[in-house]
């Protein structure tokens, strides 16, 4: 169960979340931007606690790498909705509001791309404890397809700003931009 959550968590919601922050910025995108992540930040939460409770039955609490990165990601990434409460207006811009998308935006990235990390580290620890080998390939191809959402809306994005910048028409013939 933990490793599927966080999968969902750290691997799909939350990153795409930050790609729909960083790549989409029109219509309602801050309002998809927020339920991505509210419902990644309840899953993480949900995660962390299925691994605390199965230590509690089973083994001791952070006891490998993968818990203690785990640990301090899950408390970045539940600061982040607590920064966000204090965000400054963004018109004008204040050093506040300058200041304030230093320091969510590195998190968020930071926090995002250490998550994405974390689950593989976890993979791993998943084979040091002993689990059986297909708890490892599972746990791997969860991770793969879940970080595949919010790659592959990544990348069509960042193709289709591509050809829109060069005046690619829709039958693909390459017509002069009017810029």
């Amino acid at each position: 169960l933990h490793i599927l959550l966080m999968c969902f968590s750290w691997g799909c919601l939350l990153p795409l979340g930050a790609v729909v922050a960083r790549r989409f910025r029109m219509g309602r995108w801050f309002l998809l931007h927020k339920r991505l992540q509210v419902l990644g930040w309840a899953m993480q939460m949900l995660g962390m606690l299925a691994a605390m409770l199965h230590c509690q039955f089973y083994s001791l609490h952070f006891r490998n790498f993968h818990a203690l990165l785990g640990v301090a990601i899950v408390g970045v990434g539940t600061l982040q909705p607590i920064n966000a409460i204090f965000r400054p207006h963004p018109e004008p811009k204040t050093m506040m509001r300058i200041a304030f998308e230093v320091i969510h935006k590195g998190l968020g990235w930071g926090s995002v791309m250490m998550g994405a990390a974390n689950l593989f580290i976890g993979v791993v620890a998943v084979l040091d404890l002993g689990f059986h080998t297909l708890t490892a390939i599972v746990g791997t191809v969860v991770s793969v397809c879940c970080l595949a959402v919010p790659l592959v809306v990544l990348g069509v994005d960042c193709r289709c700003s591509c050809r829109s910048k060069a005046g690619v028409k829709k039958d693909d013939s390459v017509v002069p931009s009017l810029q």
